[in-house]
């Protein structure tokens, strides 16, 4: 099978092949573990380990690779990333980060052979090239708690989230350098990029509210209310609309990008029905977190860290579709398209289409 393979969160891809087998992969940050659900069927395809405490992940088309950041528990900061290699199900390496610990936000550039990726306790952004393995850049945010990132549409900019420092940074990637320091206020934590390039949103958990920034002119253009506590937010593709995932209130909510007004809430937790069937061993409150969107713009996954489940919500009515279990504390996703394999790629080949080794 050949892939289609998008971004964390929100998809940066053209849409995949109609035909696609779709797959979501699901990060178990308490079980150091990787979840692959064949959405469609409802099945669990199967699951493949990954370092400790996984987070975030990101993923490529042309590789068929989910590289995995391992943030570590409490006690024990992770230092590494482990790249997955769906096709063929199985843990195509680890890569050990050296003295930059706590990775997290993560998301590939469009070249397909490096990712970007924060580390919390190093203050920095890291480049890290999957294919060599090496830790190619090290960009300061001079921040602390450097926690989620996005790149600009060009990969020439990215920006990140700091948490304790309450402030978005936006770094050069090609200068390696720090560009400005936002404050924006305690609390700071998931961010989204508009398909344009050109508004960033941004989740304040502690204030119950989004900013909207507006990437020309670094200045903030709006602060919207939202419910309790909101963690991450994800554009659906078309651009028109942004879901926020609200933490302490347990619910998913709608804005209007362009209207900049909350259009629809969906509740995450189970239902009565829901409660007396498949999960009836769930007691815990949701607390959503994860989210990302299908590119053909139809559908979004949202991960229950407590509940241990992943909710399909229907896009186009704004609607409860599915639910999928999946291991203890799931958070980072990553969807994937899978299509049929051309005659000509080997599967011996451990690097498929790209026809290359690590």
């Amino acid at each position: 099978m050949a892939l289609v393979l998008l971004s964390f969160g929100c998809a940066r891809e053209k849409p995949p092949h109609p035909q696609a087998q779709d797959l979501l992969v699901v990060l178990n940050k308490a079980v150091h573990t990787a979840t692959v659900i064949d959405v469609d069927s409802g099945r669990t395809r199967g699951t493949l380990a990954t370092g400790v405490a996984p987070h975030e992940a990101a993923g490529d088309s042309a590789g068929g690779k989910v590289v995995v950041s391992n943030y570590g528990t409490q006690e024990n900061a992770g230092f590494s990333l482990t790249v997955l290699d769906i096709r063929r199900m199985r843990v195509s390496r680890t890569i050990p980060l050296g003295r930059f610990r706590r990775p997290h936000g993560i998301q590939f550039f469009h070249d397909g052979v490096r990712v970007a990726v924060t580390t919390e306790d190093s203050q920095a952004v890291l480049v890290v090239n999957i294919r060599t393995g090496r830790v190619e850049k090290a960009i300061p945010t001079t921040q602390r708690a450097s926690h989620m990132l996005v790149l600009s549409p060009d990969d020439k900019q990215a920006y990140v989230a700091n948490i304790r420092s309450g402030s978005i940074s936006v770094l050069e990637i090609d200068g390696s350098r720090l560009l400005t320091s936002l404050p924006l206020g305690e609390g700071v934590e998931g961010l989204a990029l508009s398909p344009d390039g050109r508004e960033l949103w941004v989740a304040n958990r502690l204030k119950n509210e989004l900013v909207v920034i507006d990437t020309d002119s670094l200045k903030i253009a709006e602060r919207i209310p939202c419910a309790e506590a909101p963690i991450r937010v994800c554009f659906t593709p078309d651009g028109a609309d942004v879901m926020a995932s609200n933490s302490r209130s347990g619910d998913l909510a709608v804005f209007s990008a362009a209207e900049r007004r909350e259009i629809a809430r969906i509740p995450m937790a189970l239902t009565p029905d829901e409660k007396k069937g498949d999960f009836q061993d769930v007691e815990l409150a949701p607390v959503p977190s994860g989210i990302i969107a299908d590119p053909r713009g139809k559908r979004a996954f949202v991960a229950s860290t407590n509940a241990n489940l992943v909710t399909e919500i229907d896009t186009e009515n704004w609607a409860i579709a599915g639910r999928f279990h999946t291991g203890q504390e799931p958070e980072g996703m990553a969807l994937v398209h899978l299509l049929p394999l051309p005659a000509a790629v080997d599967l011996q080949d451990p690097e498929g289409q790209r026809g290359t080794s690590e």
